[in-house]
């Protein structure tokens, strides 16, 4: 795998655990689990 490749799917690794902890943090709080997924955007937006 190149360089690049290890880079992306490193985000994409990130990403998935983002998504995975504020799906649970947002279960905690009892919130809809879609904003968790829409916090996850807003910060791999910015992260990108």
């Amino acid at each position: 795998m190149s360089l690049g490749g290890i880079a992306l799917a490193t985000d994409f690794a990130l990403l998935i655990v983002a998504a995975a902890v504020l799906s649970y943090a947002a279960r905690l709080t009892k919130q809809p689990t879609i904003v968790a997924y829409v916090l996850t955007g807003a910060v791999s937006y910015t992260h990108l």
